[in-house]
């Protein structure tokens, strides 16, 4: 999957705020809630994210993530603004696909 477009797509008409903490509390639990395709590609997104816009602090996991064997955590707080936004995006719009693919089941 070739990640510029995918941030593109998502990085349209974005919104360079901090969100509230009603926007972030959906946030987490829209990704909590997504499924592994979907949480793939929210990586991609955070790593594509940290390369278009941060080139000189390309860390093997960007934004102080972490890995402990089985899964890769974040902490949202350490993500910009904008990027806050595409995630949140991104995760609306991947739990509406994943309920229109339960209902053609």
């Amino acid at each position: 999957m070739n990640a510029s477009p995918l941030l593109q797509t998502f990085n349209k008409n974005i919104k360079d705020t901090e969100m509230t903490l009603r926007q972030t509390k959906s946030l987490l639990t829209n990704i909590s809630n997504l499924d592994n395709e979907g949480k793939e590609i929210l990586y991609v997104l955070i790593k594509s994210y940290n390369i278009k816009n941060e080139p000189n602090n390309m860390n093997t996991i960007p934004y102080k993530g972490n890995y402990d064997g089985d899964k890769l955590t974040f902490d949202i707080d350490d993500f910009p603004n904008k990027l806050k936004h595409i995630l949140a995006k991104f995760s609306r719009m991947h739990l509406r696909k994943m309920k229109e693919d339960i209902k053609k089941q």
